[in-house]
């Protein structure tokens, strides 16, 4: 088994990184598009990472890793800046890192338990330590996704959003540089996306993906999916 550290690439490494924490089970081009929105190759780089037999793509063209480099992804990812957070103990980890900024390259927070000191970690970076995040991707589901965390999150390239709480997509979310909008469980939501671009954001948005429950009904060139299953 290939050792993370014995890759050459530093865009290799993040890429192995975000595939562990973010996109095992997501398809293959919708995950290149977050990457090359974060100014990597992402192709290329996923293309080494299969010759060396750290990441494969199934039969429904969908990311797939090992569990032994999964875990070994998701601990690295623990002390590792950019933080990839998905678990309390990373949480920790950085708030004891002193009031200095701290590079956040996305967040998976859909688990009770995780609940509490994230919401304290947003309050605390939003106001009075004023960390900057430079958050990327976000996968949140019911409340957790707040004004506050939205102060943190105005360069997010993809959101997931399950159980989506609201009739609307909340006006303080920026989707001006959005490619990959998940939402799932939006039984709630009465815009079409019509309406949230033409009123909200006019030619500014160049979303790639979009998956929701909820028939928004897309124009021009978006590839648009209403999940008949929970999104993965």
């Amino acid at each position: 088994m290939v050792n993370f550290d014995a890759l050459d690439d530093e865009e290799e490494k993040e890429i192995f990184l975000d595939i562990s924490c973010f996109f095992i089970g997501t398809e293959k081009d919708l995950a290149i598009t977050v990457w090359e929105e974060s100014g990597w190759s992402g192709a290329g780089s996923l293309g080494t990472l299969m010759d060396k037999s750290l990441v494969e793509v199934d039969e429904k063209n969908c990311l797939r890793m090992h569990d032994l480099l999964r875990d070994l992804g998701r601990d690295i990812s623990k002390t590792r800046s950019p933080y990839r957070l998905w678990s309390p103990e990373q949480i920790t980890h950085i708030q004891q890192q002193g009031k200095g900024n701290v590079l956040i390259r996305g967040i998976k927070a859909r688990i009770d338990e995780f609940y509490e000191e994230f919401v304290e970690l947003v309050r605390e970076s939003s106001r009075g330590i004023k960390r900057k995040w430079g958050l990327k991707i976000l996968d949140v589901e019911k409340n957790y996704f707040t004004e506050e965390l939205a102060t943190l999150s105005g360069g997010l390239v993809s959101l997931r959003w399950a159980k989506f709480p609201h009739r609307a997509i909340p006006s303080w979310i920026s989707l001006k540089k959005l490619r990959v909008l998940k939402l799932c469980d939006a039984s709630k939501l009465e815009e079409s996306w019509n309406e949230i671009a033409d009123v909200n954001y006019g030619a500014s948005v160049s979303i790639s993906w979009i998956y929701s429950f909820y028939n928004m009904g897309c124009r021009g060139n978006i590839p648009y999916f209403c999940c008949k299953e929970p999104c993965n």
